[in-house]
């Protein structure tokens, strides 16, 4: 059997709206511009943010390679800006004369037509504005694009971590007591669940929900970084999600 290469991923830049926004922010100023002078002013930013952008979305061609089981989701990017905060951005720093270096990502599954998943990825590469796993907005019966949506963010902030199984971790989480059949000893668990680093701080969360008549057992869980999201960065508190294909397999799972 030949191999047959993967399609070229289907990965588009759009700067239209914030051209628009751009022209029309210009042309509000109080100044007597010239067409010329106003061209000569904006022009310049449009460049460069156009050339950054351009050079993201082959960052992103390049990462969505190195995924395996990419589902043919359609990537778009925009520039990241806040065009509410140009008239006062010296205190938003935000200033509409600088060019646009961060990045809206949106993902479209095939087909799909409402509730498109994206995330922002800022200037400095920092990855925020994440949706949890299992958001129901947005992947309701399309785990396809759940997969394609998870597995760029972890390409994006580690190259080549959706290849390799990563570093064993190990992290806790409260599931309810009536599942504890389904959790002791198991050797798999199910996509979206959360985890935290500090048994201390899951702990406390199980005794939050008990008081809601929703009584937890605390699990020890070893699992390999490949299956999670880092969805929530607090320093030495990390929060996760697990991620894939309905079930992820796990190193071991005990009570704590």
């Amino acid at each position: 059997m030949r191999f047959r290469p993967n399609p070229e991923p289907d990965v588009t830049l759009t700067i239209d709206r914030y051209v628009k926004d751009l022209t029309e922010y210009t042309s509000s100023l109080d100044v007597e511009w010239t067409y010329e002078t106003a061209v000569q002013t904006i022009q310049p930013i449009i460049e460069v943010t156009q050339k950054h952008q351009l050079l993201r979305t082959e960052i992103i061609k390049e990462a969505i390679k190195r995924i395996s089981d990419w589902h043919g989701s359609r990537v778009i990017l925009q520039p990241h800006y806040f065009k509410n905060s140009w008239h006062d951005y010296r205190l938003y720093a935000s200033d509409p004369f600088e060019p646009v270096l961060s990045t809206n990502v949106t993902l479209i599954a095939p087909n799909q037509q409402y509730e498109h998943p994206e995330f922002t990825w800022f200037s400095d590469n920092e990855i925020d504005d994440v949706l949890d796993v299992g958001d129901t907005d947005f992947f309701e019966n399309l785990p396809g694009l759940q997969s394609d949506y998870y597995s760029l963010i972890k390409e994006l902030r580690n190259p080549g971590s959706t290849q390799q199984k990563g570093k064993v971790l190990t992290l806790f989480t409260a599931r309810p007591i009536r599942d504890r059949s389904r959790y002791l000893n198991a050797t798999t668990v199910p996509v979206g669940i959360f985890l935290a680093n500090q048994p201390g701080h899951v702990a406390g969360i199980a005794i939050d929900l008990a008081d809601s008549n929703q009584p937890r057992d605390i699990y020890k869980i070893r699992i390999y970084s490949q299956y999670l999201i880092l969805s929530q960065d607090l320093g030495s508190l990390k929060y996760y999600q697990t991620v894939g294909n309905q079930e992820v397999p796990v190193i071991a799972i005990n009570l704590y």
